[in-house]
């Protein structure tokens, strides 16, 4: 009995068998800079408003402190850490000004 991978399961597995040293340069570049980008809007969303309601729902609610959320350091379960850093990240609408980041 065979079961079929999903588009997402394929790409995962790619990406999961890379190499840090098999990438080009360019690629580590460009994904440093991409990075930095993204790590810049989240501390600059922590500190709107309209974030304070997710940040609230996943303060209270807890979770296993596997990872930080930005600005605050506070921890919490992996999947309530990205809902948290991605609005921090969309928050305030920079995230998508960027065409090559």
């Amino acid at each position: 009995m065979s079961i079929e991978r999903t588009l997402v399961e394929d790409i995962a597995t790619e990406v999961v068998s890379m190499r840090h040293d098999s990438l080009p340069k360019e690629v580590l570049v460009r994904a440093q800079q991409c990075l930095l980008d993204q790590f810049g809007v989240q501390l600059r969303g922590a500190t709107l408003p309209q974030v304070q309601p997710v940040l609230q729902l996943v303060t209270e609610a807890g979770g296993n402190p596997q990872a930080t959320l930005a600005l605050y350091g506070l921890r919490t379960s992996i999947g309530n850490a990205a809902l948290v850093n991605g609005t921090f990240g969309h928050s305030c609408e920079f995230d998508d000004s960027h065409y090559d980041c």
